[in-house]
């Protein structure tokens, strides 16, 4: 049965990859033959219908694919976790922890009573993985922090001569605010007795990721 939700989820997966990679290239054929429709009719109206076409399809591909993320992925994205969360039950794991995400999908949930640890994601290729604290080599929470900074330019009207302009750019203000993102990083030893690493994510949650550390040092 575990087998067979791991095929589903994968299929859900690859349809959603498949959406956007129609859609991306729909997008690109359109504006492409508006190019070349326009280089035909000369140089200059082709290349300027190549600036405007590239600005264009990026704002649609941005604009459609986000509604595909609110929408079709979304519902799909639900219905793996929700098929991953029936593993984890078949698994006989009694949940002590526990760590989702969405996108990609993902599941981590630590069993205290059987020091057991159940890992769900990508890097399984979904098919669920156990295995205890014989297998367990290290653990330790990672973070990962981004700076996003906005600039902010502002003229001023200035007389020069008998006339008036713009200096353009004469005062700017710099905002900028830092994202941390945590992950909790378990090596554990294969059945092939070679360490492989594996990273739960748990964005903005860094509280939560050293909660699950400390857990399993209590192992």
């Amino acid at each position: 049965m575990q087998q067979n939700k791991s095929q589903q989820i994968l299929k859900m997966l690859n349809q959603v990859n498949w959406v956007y990679r129609i859609l991306f290239w729909v997008i690109i054929a359109f504006f492409g033959l508006i190019v070349v429709e326009n280089f035909i009719q000369g140089l200059t109206n082709g290349i300027i219908t190549l600036i405007i076409s590239i600005f264009v399809a990026l704002f649609l591909i941005k604009l459609v694919f986000g509604i595909i993320n609110l929408t079709y992925a979304n519902l799909q994205y639900t219905r793996c976790l929700k098929l991953m969360n029936e593993q984890l039950r078949e698994a006989g794991i009694s949940t002590t922890l526990s760590q989702q995400s969405k996108i990609p999908p993902s599941l981590f949930a630590i069993d205290t009573a059987n020091k057991l640890l159940f890992i769900n994601n990508q890097q399984t290729d979904y098919e669920p993985l156990i295995f205890d604290k014989t297998k367990l080599i290290s653990a330790k929470v990672e973070r990962e922090s981004t700076v996003h900074t906005t600039t902010k330019h502002k003229g001023n009207v200035a007389v020069f001569g008998s006339s008036f302009g713009y200096n353009f750019g004469s005062k700017s203000t710099s905002t900028s605010h830092i994202t941390e993102t945590a992950f909790l990083e378990l090596q554990y030893l294969t059945e092939q007795k070679t360490s492989f690493t594996l990273v739960i994510p748990y964005g903005g949650n860094r509280r939560g990721a050293e909660e699950a550390l400390n857990t399993i040092q209590q192992f």
